[in-house]
């Protein structure tokens, strides 16, 4: 009977366990806001007076454009612009059909503690429904993007390189800088 009281204990402790392990790892929802930079007057000193930032929810699924400033958590990203590539030299060029698509991004801490960012946070979808991470090349190499961290208020730019269909105008920069989180901001490339 005591046998029987001790393995059903024990049960419970493991189940309790994994239920509160499950809960923290799957609690974490991030939403992205966009973030607007209204410069003010002429008579605003250069220590920032006058600059106000605004944060605005943005609708679920809604996906941002080139340019726009997105803040997900502590994380601020800017897809600058991209370009197309077919290659820098006859030996790093995209498999037939496809071409090279080059985002060049900025990531700005906007908060209080350090934060990582990694050029793996970001997968592309095309208009086939693919997701695909970056491309490994040669191309841009001097620009692309590591990884390491940001101090508050740091910035980084880099650039991202994917192998896309030739062509394609229905691509979305995908970017999800907590592993942990179903928080993700998607930006159109067009």
């Amino acid at each position: 009977m005591i046998d029987l009281r001790k393995r059903i204990s024990n049960v419970l402790l493991v189940l309790t366990i994994l239920s509160l392990l499950t809960a923290l790892i799957g609690c974490t929802t991030e939403t992205p806001v966009a973030v607007n930079q209204d410069q003010g007057s002429n008579a605003a000193s250069a220590s920032g007076e006058g600059k106000t930032e605004s944060k605005a929810p943005a609708p679920e699924n809604q996906t941002f454009a080139i340019g726009d400033k997105i803040a997900l958590g502590d994380n601020v990203l800017t897809v600058n612009g991209f370009a197309r590539s077919q290659g820098d030299n006859e030996f790093d060029t995209p498999k037939e059909g496809h071409e090279y698509i080059i985002i060049d991004l900025t990531i700005e801490n906007g908060g209080s503690e350090n934060i990582s960012y990694n050029p793996f946070d970001f997968s592309m979808q095309n208009s086939q429904g693919q997701i695909l991470d970056g491309a490994f090349t040669l191309t841009e190499q001097d620009k692309q993007l590591n990884s390491g961290e940001l101090a508050p208020k740091g910035k980084v730019s880099g650039v991202i390189v994917f192998e896309q269909p030739k062509g394609d105008t229905g691509l979305q920069l995908i970017y999800q800088p907590n592993f942990w989180s179903d928080g993700k901001i998607k930006i159109e490339i067009k």
